[in-house]
């Protein structure tokens, strides 16, 4: 109700002074709390349910960006910039979303030069809002950058690896490479039945993929036994 979507917004404006004062604090604690912050202000979007009050909080939390007030601690910088992403997409407002997806990427790449889980993170969210768009050939880039490095940072099953098969997967699919996007399928369910024979879930949710794409090759009594 109304007096809920104002207590929510009142509680990001308070997030948001709280962020203004741990980005100008040095104390030994300063990551710790600034991380602590940033849990409270998904939190806070997440219990914004009137989409004016979320817009906003939005356009606050955005000027708050824009000073650079997080520039010297650039993991809750990307972690801001992608909550504030996902309330702008909530919005309809899509292409701002995508912008600051790619301002994720664009510090990841600053911060990490080389090889690093939350740069492959960046890049596989920007993939997925790419795809989410009907744009898969651009979406198919950022996404096999992610599977590629993600296979260099690991050596073995990984469940980070096992969705950035799935994601290269859906672009190839969307794009009409369906029997590569089906070997990418295969290469993702085998991994999370090693990585989660306890998680009938997850299994799951890869062999439904995995039907769909054999479905959309034609070979429907193979997809009929992954359903």
């Amino acid at each position: 109700n109304a007096k809920e979507a104002e207590a929510a917004s009142a509680n990001f404006v308070m997030v948001i002074h709280k962020l203004e004062a741990d980005a100008r604090a040095a104390t030994t604690r300063e990551a710790q709390s600034r991380r602590f912050v940033a849990n409270m202000v998904k939190e806070s979007f997440s219990n914004v349910g009137e989409q004016k009050r979320l817009s906003d909080a939005t356009k606050t939390a955005m000027e708050f960006l824009d000073s650079g007030a997080l520039s010297s601690d650039p993991e809750l910088e990307m972690t801001y910039r992608a909550t504030i992403g996902s309330a702008l997409n909530e919005l309809g407002r899509v292409d701002e979303s995508l912008r600051l997806a790619q301002d994720v990427v664009d510090v990841a790449e600053r911060t990490y030069p080389g090889d690093h889980e939350s740069l492959a993170t960046a890049l596989s969210n920007l993939g997925s809002a790419l795809l989410a768009q009907s744009r898969p050939l651009d979406a198919l880039e950022p996404s096999l950058r992610a599977l590629e490095m993600r296979q260099r940072l690991h050596d073995g099953p990984d469940a980070n690896v096992a969705l950035s098969f799935e994601r290269v997967a859906a672009c190839k699919q969307a794009i009409g490479r369906i029997e590569e996007a089906n070997q990418l399928y295969e290469r993702s369910l085998a991994m999370q039945r090693t990585l989660n024979s306890w998680d009938y879930l997850a299994v799951a949710t890869s062999m439904n993929s995995l039907a769909v794409g054999l479905e959309a090759a034609g070979r429907h009594d193979e997809a009929l036994r992954h359903y």
